[in-house]
């Protein structure tokens, strides 16, 4: 039993950090995120900042 409670609290991911899948999965997500968000100033919403807004009418 001892063997295995030594095994045990050497092994394992290191203190606080995510386990090597982990970070893999975080990387693959983080790209894919990218290549979805980087088109978004290619296309024209109708928000443009030189033009100025109209006034809120109060009720």
């Amino acid at each position: 039993m001892r063997d295995i409670d030594r095994a045990r609290r050497r092994g394992g991911a290191p203190k606080g950090g995510d386990p090597a899948w982990r970070r893999l999965e975080r990387l693959r997500e983080d790209k894919r995120t990218a290549e979805l968000v980087s088109d978004f100033d290619d296309y024209d919403i109708g928000l443009d900042d030189d033009k100025p807004k109209p006034a809120r009418r109060g009720r």
